[in-house]
């Protein structure tokens, strides 16, 4: 009878280095379990101590300035609430406009804190119960620290996503499924403009620009009623 040491198949140096490079791949898994840990722990710290910093603040006065919130507990309603509940129309320019400023504003503050929100959606975004100023609800759950080798990327993703926002508000539908021209409503060209700019790959402006942009400085302005477009078919 031959022992288990007698065996080829056990004792082969072939056997013998699969085994080893096995066992040496667990190790580098284990490893690099533990460092995947260690950096999803310190993004996590890194964003908690940043929204504690920036999250708006009834009790602070210095902090209502702030466009970012961490609870809907003052706030009133979301935009997808709103759109839910009136309908999915166009919303008038000066509204857009000022949605579009306040989270602009809000991004500001989180991107010079190297915090990308990761998630600007219509859900995100809440009209306030104390002034008519509009929030962005972040969560550390879609909430990550900037890398700083892919800033003009990182905040790139935010852009594009806000971008999504404004072309909700100026159509009353998300981009791809409607055309803007053959809607009954007079939508400004300007502001699909800039919303296709800031959906683009290429964009590469700061949200600055975006604050700073004609259709949101001259709209933030006023508040005149959106006309329906009579030249549409």
């Amino acid at each position: 009878m031959k022992r288990i040491s007698d065996c080829n198949e056990v004792s082969t140096p072939g056997k013998q280095y699969i085994l080893t490079s096995n066992m040496s791949n667990r190790e580098s898994l284990d490893e690099s379990l533990i460092m995947d840990y260690d950096q999803v722990s310190e993004n996590y710290n890194f964003v908690t101590k940043a929204l504690s910093r920036l999250k708006r603040s009834s009790k602070n006065e210095n902090m209502k300035t702030s466009y970012v919130i961490t609870s809907t507990m003052n706030a009133e309603k979301s935009l997808a609430g709103i759109f839910e509940e009136y309908g999915n129309f166009p919303l008038p320019d000066w509204m857009t406009a000022a949605i579009i400023r306040d989270v602009s504003n809000a991004l500001i503050q989180l991107h010079s804190n190297q915090i990308v929100h990761g998630a600007v959606t219509i859900d995100k975004v809440f009209k306030m119960k104390d002034d008519f100023s509009f929030c962005i609800l972040t969560s550390r759950s879609h909430a990550r620290k900037m890398d700083a080798h892919k800033l003009m990327e990182s905040r790139a993703e935010d852009t594009s996503q806000l971008g999504n926002v404004l072309f909700r508000c100026l159509t009353g539908y998300e981009f791809g499924s409607g055309n803007p021209a053959g809607s009954p409503f007079t939508i400004s060209s300007d502001g699909i403009i800039l919303a296709e700019k800031m959906m683009a790959r290429k964009f590469s402006e700061s949200v600055q620009f975006i604050v700073n942009h004609p259709f949101i400085t001259d709209n933030a302005k006023t508040s005149t009623a959106r006309f329906l477009n009579l030249n549409s078919h």
